[in-house]
């Protein structure tokens, strides 16, 4: 389960720069992030593909859904949990867009 969680921390980071690296913006989701960079499996790829451009927003939405699941397990207090990340998951989702409009000003 924390594997999960830290690929898809690095998940969502290749993501944000996809759009503007010489490297990473070749490589195809359902292909080069499963096979070459292992960050997803093939059906993650899957349910990732139909959500366009919203796919950074559909990992960090997983990746909430892992870490509560995570805590529940580790019998963390959790509505106190919760509300901690979720609010660091909005401010994740923000500065993600931060980053991406300062080098695409479309």
């Amino acid at each position: 389960m924390l594997y999960k969680i830290y690929r898809y921390l690095n998940l969502v980071h290749a993501l944000l720069h996809k759009s503007v690296s010489a490297s990473l913006g070749p490589l195809n989701i359902e292909e080069d992030f499963v096979d070459k960079l292992g960050l997803l499996t093939e059906n993650e790829a899957e349910v990732l593909l139909p959500t366009d451009n919203k796919e950074r927003d559909a990992v960090i939405a997983w990746l909430g859904a892992e870490i509560a699941t995570y805590l529940r397990m580790d019998g963390v207090d959790f509505e106190y949990a919760n509300q901690e990340i979720s609010a660091s998951l909005r401010e994740l989702r923000g500065l993600c867009a931060t980053h991406h409009a300062a080098f695409n000003p479309w």
